[in-house]
């Protein structure tokens, strides 16, 4: 598998998750897999992160990619946490 990718921060915002409201950097993620060693298709991915300095660890990402022309959406939030002492 072959895969190559850019990311960039692009913003310093405020992001809402089930766990609450935080000052985030926000990672953006564009990329492409050239698909198996066996010369499959490629497909492209897009990969956005919000990470949140005051929980040190990203408190959400949305995932998008697209192969034989389908488009799919996966969204993970962060519902709850606690910083060990």
């Amino acid at each position: 598998m072959i895969v190559s990718a850019h990311a960039s921060v692009e913003a310093f915002e405020n992001v809402q998750v089930d766990a609450g409201s935080f000052d985030a950097y926000k990672i953006v993620v564009h990329g492409l897999n050239k698909g198996k060693l066996s010369g499959g298709p490629a497909s492209r991915f897009d990969i956005t992160y919000w990470y949140a300095p005051s929980t040190k660890r990203i408190v959400k990402y949305v995932y998008q990619w697209t192969n034989y022309f389908h488009l799919e959406n996966y969204t993970y939030e962060l519902t709850a946490y606690s910083l060990a002492s």
